[in-house]
């Protein structure tokens, strides 16, 4: 089966023709309002919207519209997330406006006034902003001695003046606001406020309005109230009706199943459009439609003949939009199909055991679709009728009819909906060879992931690994990207094998990065993934490795430059970005408690920053729960008796630290009488393993 032309890439739309949404119009009726604009004052619009509503998009026709009615104006597109480094992003911001300039040979002449100017920030010791009582601030003169205060302010000046001669328009888009830290956003207002407020510029800045209100809010000064000041025209995206979305989640069904029909339709209680109704309500975004589809349409092939259709839209559904449902469901299968142990209790009985179960799965839900969700429910698991008809019986008709129409709610058919049919752990070559066709990030990394939750991807990864080379080259980015956001979260180890995750993963981006063959696409790709704020660990584990490579550590035989996948100073640039990615997980909590807390120290350490190795020791040590929760942490796998066990890394404290201090600190916890029952069995085990360091690791 060919997936290549059904899998709808989660990008923006670039063009008018490309509107599905009915929104041509409404990004027409913005373009005219900016060419109609006769000031020369700037002018700053907020382009408004939630995550995934499509802001890109209508950005995107904006600019097309009015690139057909005025070919004059200077039209920039600026992507800060893309250069997500606070001390580059405003010189990153004057390099693209340089080269917006330079399209057209009227401009040249301002290039490099603006170099000047960006180069003068680049002179500045750092650019640190605040919310003050008045909002965003910069005091410009403590960046700056007398001299290159007055030189800047000099530039600056030199520029308004060019500006306001202008008869054209420079107009900017800022785009993906809202994916920058709280510092990085206050950098791009303060640029909009102060330092690029030229005349003749008009702004287009993309955002979700609750994001940046709360990163522009402090203790005396609110985020809103600083957006209004900024913001002279606030847009909204304009929603999409339910109407047309439910339109195109049907046209899209039809061209899924436009072969299938009459096969499909045999295995529909209720018919198709029904169970549309029931998956409307849950898709509100096109983001949202394409990642069910994409999954959807990978998966439809297994369906046909196997499942019963309709369940397993309605679990897809819950898999993706209620992923916690999902989960439970698994694990509450005979709760869910035992009738007859149901039917043994009173009718109030059977009520409330029923009504307990639906407010178990509702608490976990994301969507809180309370009336939807127990709609899809009762569809699938009939046992939720006893909510509103207590006495309703189930007998073999009802079971019989299940089986024949392989309903989820069967224990012949339970958990085929989990595996797809497929035996024990096992995946077919079809799935992998209609894996290796797939382009979007979102898709693979669902069903990588969709993989890991039925015990299957160890065996995806042993038969995708020797069959990498068939991945088209265009396809590689995508897989690459989606093994860094999910390294973290899948699991390839199991007691039949010494293999560990870290090397079946590497086996794999290894594979990718020679099918890429583009050493620059692969640094800009490991700088995007590393300047993320989500799923490090695996990208800085990567970039790790390539050091290794370079012989940047203990390593006899380091490798040739032309034989490693980047360049040794591309190297040097995202191991420094990789540490202060590992900084900010210290200082916002999280690095103690993550299970790759070993790795991490030990790449901070090797890569210089031995002291706040120590300060991590240091800063936990005084708190019984602080000390404990981190020594927890703490863990080396190991291999012991053929299983794979997490072992406390004493040779790593004995190395970063004072073992004997950690010790006697766990001692004295242990003989405290004040001490938990909980800490006092840690405090055993770890006096228990600490008795076998240092051989245990040879057991």
């Amino acid at each position: 089966m060919d997936f290549s032309s059904n899998i709808n890439a989660d990008v923006p739309i670039k063009t008018i023709n490309d509107d599905e949404l009915n929104r041509a119009d409404f990004s027409i009726r913005v373009a005219e309002s900016i060419l109609n604009y006769d000031s020369e004052e700037c002018l700053v619009l907020g382009l408004m919207g939630e995550w995934g509503s499509g802001k890109t998009s209508i950005r995107n026709m904006i600019f097309e519209h009015i690139e057909t009615k005025n070919d004059e104006h200077i039209l920039i597109k600026f992507n800060p997330w893309y250069f997500s480094n606070q001390d580059s992003l405003l010189f990153h911001f004057f390099d693209e406006l340089t080269e917006g300039f330079n399209k057209k040979d009227v401009f040249k002449n301002i290039c490099a006034k603006v170099s000047k100017l960006k180069n003068k920030l680049v002179s500045a010791t750092s650019i640190n902003v605040g919310v003050e009582g008045n909002g965003i601030s910069l005091n410009l003169k403590e960046l700056f001695n007398k001299k290159d205060y007055e030189t800047f302010n000099s530039i600056k000046n030199d520029l308004m003046k060019l500006f306001a001669d202008f008869d054209y328009k420079i107009i900017i888009s800022i785009d993906d606001i809202d994916r920058l830290t709280n510092d990085e956003i206050k950098q791009i207002f303060l640029l909009v406020k102060s330092l690029a407020n030229f005349p003749n510029v008009i702004y287009i800045l993309s955002f979700e309005d609750s994001v940046v209100k709360k990163a522009l809010s402090s203790e005396s000064y609110s985020g809103e109230n600083y957006l209004e000041k900024i913001i002279q025209i606030p847009i909204f995206v304009p929603e999409v009706t339910r109407t047309k979305m439910n339109s195109l989640i049907m046209k899209r069904f039809d061209y899924i199943f436009a072969d299938n029909h009459g096969v499909i339709e045999k295995y529909f209680d209720i018919g198709l459009n029904s169970i549309l109704w029931k998956i409307f309500p849950f898709i509100k975004t096109m983001r949202d439609l394409n990642r069910y589809m994409n999954v959807l349409n990978f998966y439809k092939g297994s369906l046909v003949d196997e499942l019963n259709v309709g369940d397993f839209l309605i679990l897809l559904l819950l898999q993706i939009f209620e992923p916690e449902i999902y989960k439970e469901i698994k694990n509450r299968k005979y709760d869910l199909i035992s009738f007859y142990k149901l039917q043994q209790l009173k009718f109030d009985e059977q009520k409330e055991v029923v009504s307990n179960l639906f407010n178990d799965l509702y608490v976990l839900s994301q969507t809180k679709l309370e009336n939807e969700l127990f709609s899809v429910l009762l569809y699938l698991f009939p046992i939720f009728g006893k909510v509103n008809m207590p006495n309703q019986y189930f007998n073999g008709e009802n079971i019989n009819r299940w089986d024949e129409n392989k309903k989820l709610c069967t224990e012949k058919y339970f958990d085929k909906y989990f595996t797809l049919s497929l035996e024990e752990n096992e995946v077919s070559d079809s799935v992998i060879s209609d894996l290796l066709e797939m382009d979007d990030v979102d898709a693979i990394s669902q069903i990588f992931i969709d993989l890991d939750s039925r015990g299957q991807i160890k065996d995806a990864f042993n038969k995708l690994i020797p069959r990498i080379m068939e991945i088209p080259q265009k396809n590689c980015p995508a897989f690459i990207m989606s093994i860094f956001n999910i390294g973290e979260a899948i699991d390839l180890t199991d007691d039949s094998t010494t293999i560990s995750n870290s090397l079946y993963i590497s086996s794999v981006l290894e594979g990718l990065i020679k099918n890429l063959n583009d050493r620059n696409g692969l640094y800009e790709l490991l700088k995007s993934k590393v300047n993320d704020k989500d799923n490090l660990f695996t990208v800085i584990e990567f970039i790790y490795k390539i050091g290794y490579d370079y012989g940047c550590y203990v390593n006899d035989n380091p490798k040739n430059e032309n034989e490693i996948c980047i360049s040794k100073d591309q190297f040097f640039e995202l191991k420094d970005i990789a540490c202060v990615k590992i900084k900010e997980l210290n200082e916002n909590g999280r690095l103690v408690k993550d299970n790759n807390l070993v790795a991490y120290l030990t790449y901070w350490h090797v890569w210089g920053y031995e002291e706040e190795v120590v300060n991590v020791f240091d800063s936990n040590f005084e708190s019984d729960d602080d000390f404990i929760e981190f020594l927890d942490h703490l863990r080396n796998y190991s291999i012991s008796g053929g299983m794979h066990r997490r072992k406390i890394a004493f040779d790593k404290i004995k190395e970063y630290y004072d073992l004997d201090k950690v010790v006697n600190r766990i001692k004295e916890i242990k003989h405290d009488e004040k001490t938990s029952e909980e800490h006092k069995i840690f405090c055993e085990k770890f006096c228990d393993e600490y008795k076998s360091f240092p051989f245990m690791f040879y057991k």
